[in-house]
Formats: C-alpha cells, structure tokens, sequence
C-alpha cells in the first residue's frame, strides 16, 4: 500500500506499508512495514511525512497490523508515536575455513540429502511455507513473507539465491544467501537461514563449506531464538 501526498497533481512525498506477519511467542500476528520514505527536496519541513507516517500508522490500526517494522528514522522519532524497538538479529563474520570441519564423513547422517539450489525469486511460496513448519516458539520475532505480493518480493531479491537442504525429498533446511566479490575479499552474506533438526543445520553449513576456495569469509544472520555460542562454536 503506498500513500501520497500530492501538490498541483504531482507526487511529492511518499512512504509505503507492506503486508507482512510476524511470530510472538508463537502466535502469528498480522505485521505492517513502513519503509520508502521519500520526499522531494523542495517540499522538505513542510510535515509531510510526520502527516504520512501518522497516515500509515492509521492504516496499519485499520488492517489490524499490531506489530511494525519500521525504517528509516531514529528511534527518538518512533517513540513519539509510542512504539519501543527490539533487538535485531545477531549478525557474525567467520572464515570459511572455520566451517572446513563440516566436509568430513557424514555417511552415518541417515537418509537421502539433496542440495537444491534456484533463485529466490521463482520460490516464495515454497521458502515461506518451510518458515511456518518451524516450532515458532523457538522463533520469536521470526517475520513472514508470504502475504507480500510477488511483485515485491521479485525486486527485494534480486541476486539473491535460495539453497534447500532436503532429507527424502522433505525440506530439513533452507537459507537465504548472496555472494559479494570473490577470493581473498570475497564473502556469502546469508541474511535468512532455518532448519528443523540438528542434522538439517549440519547439511546446510556444509553446503557452505564447499564455497571456502571461492569466498574467504561468510556472513551469517543467526536466526531468532538461536543460541549462537552453542550452534556457531568453531570445533
């Protein structure tokens, strides 16, 4: 939902509200949120976006959004609408060569394991439904796309690549990732990853793994609720 303030039939000011939900102590509850906050320079200290952001905020109370992503002012400006930031996911850097452990003999890992690789934006559907069959209570926090349109979702990612980790043709694992240079400056960024089991985890990060000859580091946005020390330890 984009909303506009217009000046002789022309835009001036903008801000967007997407559809999102998102996963509170493992209750799913509808999300909006604001970002594309733009205004012409001329039309600048003329409160349009104080009036749009109030607008928004309107139009999130009347789609019943409880919960918003908001982007991109200070806190200060936010809390005097009322609303109070939480923490965002831990993000950590680690060479690749630290993950060289997760090549090494799996033939005990029962089942089938296949890496499937495609472009995130042909799998909406299919990453988002995976998101749902998690245990959400050990998810807090975790924000869903699939009530965004496909239209949106297309241009937020570009360049991005999906990998599932399936056991039996079953989805154990998925993640997010894109690459950024190469070799000696080269880094996977990975801003989305998830698994149901231990094993499912242990696939992925090999999946990774086999990337250490092209990328010296990786950049991993450890997901809600996880305990970084426990799952990230370097053995």
């Amino acid at each position: 939902e984009i909303l506009g303030v217009f000046e002789d039939e022309k835009l001036v000011s903008m801000i967007r509200n997407y559809t999102f939900n998102q996963s509170v102590r493992g209750i799913i509850k509808k999300m909006g949120g604001v970002s594309h906050v733009a205004t012409f320079p001329e039309y600048r200290l003329r409160g349009y976006v104080k009036d749009l952001t109030k607008a928004a905020f309107l139009d999130m109370k009347g789609k019943k959004q409880f919960v918003s992503m908001l982007h991109p002012f200070k806190e200060s400006f936010y809390s005097s609408f009322g609303y109070v930031g939480t923490n965002d996911n831990l993000l950590v850097k680690i060479s690749l060569d630290g993950f060289s452990h997760y090549l090494g003999d799996v033939s005990k890992i029962e089942g089938e394991w296949e890496e499937k690789r495609v472009r995130a934006t042909e799998v909406q559907d299919e990453f988002e439904a995976f998101k749902l069959e998690l245990d959400l209570l050990q998810h807090h926090g975790l924000v869903f796309l699939n009530d965004m349109s496909n239209e949106y979702w297309i241009e937020d990612h570009g360049g991005v690549i999906v990998v599932f980790i399936k056991r039996n043709n079953k989805i154990m694992a998925a993640a997010k990732y894109i690459k950024i240079g190469s070799g000696e400056n080269g880094i996977i960024f990975v801003p989305e990853m998830y698994w149901k089991s231990i094993e499912g985890r242990v696939m992925l990060f090999r999946y990774f793994a086999k990337h250490k000859d092209q990328f010296s580091h990786i950049e991993l946005r450890i997901p809600y609720g996880v305990n970084f020390f426990g799952c990230y330890a370097i053995q």
